[in-house]
């Protein structure tokens, strides 16, 4: 187990963002995937949010025959902050097709697991609320592009007009989490890093939620809800605005926008 306390230590910050900090316990978890992948999984490739800068990432999930996707933790800046929405998600994929996922939310005393052979399991009773009354939760790139800018504006227009309010606390695990249990009604991720969401597809699919998603070579746009209303017109968003748009399917290839 590690020591919380010794492990907020910002040890530097991505392109001068204040926003996106890296701290010890980012590193040594990274670190202890790494080796973990070496070791036990050889000839898979470990993708991390930690790893040098890689090029064409989605791109290379699409395609290498198998790749280990980590984030090792989501919510840094809340760890360092004392905030208690962060979490780690890893995920197994192979020619694209997710095979396995592991998510772990300390704070809400969850480990949720999925496999293509025994499906999502979580390690405690999910309390699952259904209510009309539930927001969104908006996720964005730190450094988004003129395109996607005006789509969340767009976006934050159509939820002003047809929801419940738009929630937004710099962890996407916990947001997909939350989204999950019917606490959020749907999730928005706007040009997403795919270690950041990727983890979470099949266990939302899995359990009703329809997940509608386009991916350049480096990110991926999506939405995941098990509303109609919101499945239509932010499909009708997405494709005006952004570009051709897929379906998640469980078993089946992620796809990349050429």
């Amino acid at each position: 187990m590690f020591e919380l306390e010794n492990s907020r230590e910002i040890k530097y910050t991505k392109a001068s963002n204040p926003r996106d900090v890296v701290t010890s316990l980012d590193l040594k978890i990274h670190g202890i995937l790494q080796k973990f992948c070496a070791e036990k999984l050889q000839g898979t490739t470990f993708i991390s949010e930690e790893s040098p800068d890689l090029q064409s990432v989605m791109e290379c999930i699409a395609n290498l025959e198998s790749a280990l996707v980590v984030d090792p933790l989501d919510g840094s800046n809340n760890v360092v902050c004392q905030i208690r929405e962060f979490g780690f998600m890893a995920c197994l994929v192979k020619k694209g097709v997710i095979v396995e996922s592991l998510i772990v939310l300390p704070n809400e005393g969850q480990i949720l697991s999925w496999t293509d052979s025994e499906g999502f399991v979580p390690s405690r009773t999910l309390q699952v609320i259904e209510s009309p009354s539930a927001t969104t939760y908006l996720a964005y790139s730190p450094n988004l592009d003129t395109k996607h800018s005006s789509f969340r504006s767009l976006m934050m227009n159509f939820l002003d007009e047809t929801g419940a309010g738009v929630y937004r606390y710099g962890s996407a695990c916990v947001g997909l989490f939350r989204t999950l249990v019917g606490a959020h009604s749907m999730f928005i991720g706007l040009k997403m890093r795919p270690w950041d969401v990727i983890s979470y597809f099949p266990l939302l699919s899995s359990q009703g939620l329809k997940i509608i998603y386009t991916a350049d070579s480096s990110a991926i746009s999506f939405l995941a809800t098990k509303s109609e209303v919101f499945l239509t017109e932010g499909q009708k968003l997405l494709e005006d605005n952004l570009h051709t748009v897929q379906e998640y399917c469980i078993g089946k290839s992620l796809k990349v926008s050429t």
